[in-house]
């Protein structure tokens, strides 16, 4: 890959006829990858708004906008007041009461989750000034809205005993990951990623109100099994290459537009000669999108055939920089700054990949645990008593941990800090996947 050598200015070099050569070969890789290289070569979707969970959204926000969640309802159908779980009788009847005074959000929540389809344009998800248009951001923060209040209702659910309603509401929530999983950006695959998430707490919460009952350890195991792994982060980088590809592609009409080109990797100079070059010469600009486009296609190869590894593996030397830590690396190599800048942001979902991943494996192993002991009335001493092949931790490569605790168990993944024990923190949330049963008791 190409240096700018620091006492030549890119003015000064002559376009390289190499990097045309080079932009077909990594074109003609992104084919057969089966990477788009456009928006134009995405597929077409024609989505009824009656089947359109996105439709919705907006209109559960348009409706808590006209008549606003009072303080009740929202402590208990958004999950920021008494756990249900451990609700006092007046609390409980509290929360019945905001369930039953809320039909009408109810009645948008049941249709967003009975859709088969989810869809934004892409057209109102790309700009090159805001990268955060607000319809996306609206429509996602109610989705992940809905997945909280199925989680409230089937606490309630559970506190009424009706322990397969519960399990049967729980599941909404891993096909509602699914639905906005279809969406095209990265944020929309990181907001199903957060809903299957929430969709796993409640089930979390299924076993630990209710697993020793018979069948019910076993039902979430399979239920988690068939249902979750909805985030396709392989095509939303996919569709990253898209989008900022056509970016590139506007800027090379002239060399004026290569000022735009600050706002795309947010180049600190101030605008003075971006990178170290000036803006007033053609034959630069076409230099700079042809080695760009080219890295930027290499590059995205390299992320996808990196994310399915687990956490703890080392990454390729050619993985894009990550700039949260080394700022200073997009202003040394203008070949690929482009790349450097939009997927330097892997390295954090990478992340929450492997957070997922452990998050899954430890409940499903919890679920295990407890249908084991309903058949032998104790709790293992190993895991492998009950598994065979002990799922790995995707942060050490590693078993998961379990350890017998006072009445119960635990069984934890290490983290990305590959420190975290699987005891619980005096402060705060812990960060890293762990199920722990019985519950720890809720703070006050």
């Amino acid at each position: 890959m190409y240096l700018l050598p620091p006492t030549l200015t890119y003015a000064q070099q002559q376009d390289d006829p190499l990097w045309v050569k080079r932009l077909a070969d990594a074109k003609a890789l992104a084919k057969r990858e089966g990477f788009p290289l456009s928006l134009a070569e995405l597929p077409k979707r024609n989505v009824p708004n009656a089947d359109n969970a996105a439709t919705y959204a907006s209109q559960l926000h348009d409706l808590k906008r006209k008549k606003p969640l009072s303080k009740i309802e929202e402590g208990y159908l958004n999950t920021l007041g008494p756990d249900i779980r451990s609700a006092t009788p007046q609390q409980l009847e509290q929360a019945k009461q905001a369930f039953a005074n809320r039909t009408d959000i109810a009645q948008l929540v049941e249709k967003a989750v009975a859709c088969k389809n989810y869809y934004v344009p892409v057209k109102m998800m790309t700009s090159s000034t805001l990268l955060f248009p607000e319809f996306p951001i609206t429509i996602m923060a109610e989705m992940r809205f809905v997945a909280r209040y199925l989680a409230q209702k089937t606490s309630l659910l559970l506190r009424e005993e009706r322990y397969q309603e519960a399990i049967e509401n729980q599941k909404k929530g891993f096909q509602l990951a699914h639905i906005v999983a279809q969406g095209y950006q990265l944020e929309e695959m990181l907001c199903a990623n957060s809903i299957e998430a929430i969709a796993l707490r409640g089930m979390e919460t299924v076993l630990q109100f209710s697993g020793q009952k018979r069948g019910i350890a076993s039902t979430v195991r399979k239920v988690i099994e068939r249902e979750s792994g909805a985030s396709s982060f392989e095509r939303a980088l996919g569709v990253q290459l898209a989008t900022k590809m056509d970016e590139l592609e506007r800027c090379r009409g002239s060399a004026e537009t290569l000022k735009s080109l600050k706002s795309l990797v947010m180049s600190g100079d101030g605008g003075q000669g971006i990178f170290g070059f000036p803006t007033d010469s053609a034959q630069n600009v076409t230099r700079f999108i042809n080695a760009n486009e080219t890295n930027f296609i290499k590059k995205t190869n390299v992320v996808m055939h990196t994310l399915p590894a687990l956490y703890y593996k080392a990454l390729p030397p050619d993985f894009p920089p990550n700039l949260n830590t080394n700022d200073g690396e997009r202003s040394k190599n203008v070949d690929s700054c482009v790349a450097d800048a939009f997927l330097s942001e892997w390295h954090t979902v990478r992340i929450y990949i492997a957070k997922h991943t452990a998050r899954n494996a430890v409940l499903l192993t919890g679920a295990q645990v407890l249908a084991w002991k309903v058949k032998r009335d104790v709790f293992p001493n190993s895991l492998k008593e009950v598994i065979s092949s002990v799922p790995l931790d995707p942060f050490d490569g590693k078993p998961l941990r379990y350890r017998k605790e006072g009445a119960g168990f635990v069984i934890y993944s290490v983290g990305d800090t590959g420190k975290y024990d699987g005891r619980v923190f005096e402060k705060g949330r812990w960060r890293e996947s762990v199920f722990r049963y019985p519950a720890p008791p809720q703070k006050p």
